[in-house]
């Protein structure tokens, strides 16, 4: 049966410099993983470490892969997507979420690939020991790391995880249309929220599109698109700071109140009121 989660956080919120932010890395022993009710979507990127037991990963560009200790997930924003661990195994992970600058250039020169989320590093002790370096637990006496020298030593962290994995985990089985329907439903503007017009590009039938990818992804095109817009915008909220209304005309929203209306339905919330819960401070 398994155990209660215990949470332990080694660091809470580094602050924002012009390089990025890290902000949190955690241990939890005995977790849930995501839950499977449907995709989940992060406004930043996370990174999970798997040191012990097993369980299963899945996201929306249709990959699919069994998990066990020493594989790393590295969830890009926006990316729909669940794990966890599978009927009757432990679950036990050391995570961080971050974003900024220095990791959109790691995207950038390919070492961060939202469609490589999946590193398989071998030998979980070596990587949780460095997390641990990195990111100590709170304790008295010793010294911390600052924000510059932890963003630093992230950055280190994955590029050592890179070269130690240079090969890619394939999609398990995925429709070849289905990575091309995702990214269009992704894109902003009108042309994307016409479904028929991105089932047709997919070679398929509307009703055939919507069920399938459905089954496939776990919520419909129509949410699918509502979830990665909003995931968008509250990325936008954090790096830059833009208003409603010039959030709502990046992301191709016809005016201010269709977003804040869409918004509210994916979020739980208006966008003033996510603000103050998450920005404050």
């Amino acid at each position: 049966m398994p155990t209660a989660a215990r949470l332990r956080f080694h660091l809470a919120d580094t602050g924002t410099t012009p390089a990025g932010r890290i902000h949190e890395a955690a241990e939890i022993k005995g977790g849930p993983g995501t839950g499977w009710d449907r995709p989940r979507y992060f406004p930043v990127r996370a990174m999970v470490l798997l040191v012990q037991g097993g369980g299963v990963y899945r996201d929306t560009r249709g990959t699919e892969a069994r998990l066990g200790p020493g594989d790393l997930l590295l969830v890009s924003p926006e990316l729909g997507h669940c794990y966890g661990p599978g009927e009757g195994q432990d679950w036990h992970e050391y995570y961080a979420t971050f974003e900024g600058a220095l990791f959109d250039a790691l995207e950038t020169c390919g070492v961060l690939d939202p469609a490589r989320p999946l590193w398989r590093l071998g030998d979980p002790r070596p990587w949780r020991e460095r997390f641990i370096r990195l990111f100590p637990p709170p304790g008295p006496g010793g010294s911390r790391p600052n924000a510059h020298e932890q963003l630093g030593g992230l950055t280190s962290f994955l590029l050592a995880a890179a070269e130690q994995c240079p090969t890619p985990v394939p999609a398990a089985g995925a429709p070849a249309w289905l990575a091309h329907a995702t990214g269009l439903l992704a894109a902003p503007g009108e042309e994307a929220a016409d479904l028929r017009k991105v089932s047709k590009t997919c070679g398929l039938g509307y009703e055939s599109f919507r069920k399938q990818f459905t089954a496939l992804i776990g919520e419909s095109p129509a949410a699918y698109r509502r979830q990665v817009l909003i995931a968008r915008a509250q990325r936008l909220m954090r790096e830059r700071n833009l208003p409603d209304r010039a959030i709502a005309a990046a992301l191709g929203f016809c005016d201010e109140f269709h977003f804040s209306k869409t918004f509210k339905r994916v979020a739980g919330a208006s966008p003033r009121v996510w603000r103050t819960r998450h920005l404050s401070g």
